[in-house]
């Protein structure tokens, strides 16, 4: 068997791991918003919220990561069996954005973790930001538009800060902080090179 065939056999082995898995998920949405700057005064409801919020944040975003690589590897595996380029293309790139948003997101979770008293409340916030981006966050004007006028909280209004942390930081700043963090050194140009591939003459 060639190097060629063990790569493919190993993303084939890992795509048939995840779909006998759980295909379905039933979890109660947080809201998109944060709540965790309004506690900053109430040590014991910041540790409550932190608990119960962040943990039920990264177990959603978990569960649409998970749903999301095995579909990502479904597409590329079709790909090489019908040898179609473009279908092994476009979800090499879409799984390295989703590999950068992951990583920087796991970054921040590091750098804020623990119980420790020091700025806790400040570290459950930006943990708590830095979820709620990494699993909604969107480029879509018209999708924020729409964000801005519903009800995100039946706590309070949206406010500006809101609508920031729903914006989607841009992928090619999570590549350069995934280059520099020495985890895919190279990740920025083989990004760069899945986009010439893919991008129309």
């Amino acid at each position: 068997m060639t190097d060629h065939e063990n790569e493919i056999d190993t993303i084939r082995s890992l795509f048939n791991d995840l779909a006998s898995g759980r295909q379905e998920y039933d979890f109660q949405l947080a809201n998109l918003d944060s709540h965790a700057g309004d506690y900053a005064n109430k040590p014991h409801r910041t540790r409550y919220y932190g608990r119960q919020v962040i943990c039920g944040r990264i177990m959603i975003l978990l569960a649409s990561t998970r749903m999301t690589t095995q579909a990502l590897l479904q597409t590329f595996l079709l790909g090489t069996y019908a040898k179609v380029p473009f279908a092994k293309l476009l979800p090499s790139r879409a799984q390295l954005e989703l590999f950068s948003v992951i990583a920087d997101l796991v970054r921040v979770i590091k750098d804020d973790a623990g119980a420790q008293e020091e700025k806790f409340a400040e570290r459950v916030r930006k943990v708590n930001q830095a979820l709620i981006n990494a699993t909604f966050g969107t480029r879509s004007s018209v999708l924020k538009g729409l964000l801005s006028e519903a009800e995100l909280s039946r706590l309070r209004s949206a406010v500006s800060e809101d609508m920031d942390i729903l914006s989607a930081r841009n992928v090619l700043t999570r590549l350069d902080k995934l280059s520099k963090s020495g985890a895919y050194p190279e990740c920025k140009q083989d990004y760069e090179r899945l986009c010439e591939y893919v991008h129309p003459i």
